[in-house]
């Protein structure tokens, strides 16, 4: 992408228009949307339809496990020391200019970007709240927390 065409110049979407190039990589992509967009009738904090139901689609394993095994790749590479792509990234994402160079990152995260843009768009109209939050599991991992 261009500067023109980054990030930041991204127009916000309905969330079926931002998974659409999701879509062939993301079983059950439409259904979970569909879902996610018919639990969000009653909206709270200032948000749109669309932007709650970003948030509850995030939520839902079809996004959540797929965007979670992109990113957990780059910590696993950032943690073994290839932070440069990484680093590069993220400079590139905050100033709006993502560029084709910065791969295979780039590359895998830029279907992303349309989601991720209403999704960021949508998180950063919440008001912080200091509460626990529960992600639930199928594995044991109380042996970790003893």
């Amino acid at each position: 992408m261009s500067d023109e065409e980054g990030y930041g110049s991204l127009p916000l979407m309905s969330p079926e228009m931002a998974v659409e190039p999701l879509t062939a990589t993301t079983d059950k992509l439409a259904e979970s949307t569909w879902t996610a967009k018919a639990n969000c009738q009653h909206l709270h904090d200032n948000l749109t339809q669309h932007e709650s139901a970003a948030i509850r689609l995030c939520t839902m394993d079809t996004v959540f496990e797929h965007l979670h095994k992109i990113l957990r790749s780059r910590v696993r590479a950032k943690s073994k020391g290839e932070t440069a792509e990484f680093d590069t990234f993220l400079n590139l994402l905050e100033f709006n200019e993502l560029n084709s160079a910065v791969s295979p990152l780039a590359k895998s995260l830029t279907p992303w970007l349309p989601y991720l843009k209403l999704l960021l768009t949508a998180l950063c109209k919440l008001l912080p709240v200091k509460k626990t939050v529960w992600r639930g599991t199928s594995l044991d991992l109380s042996t970790l927390y003893k």
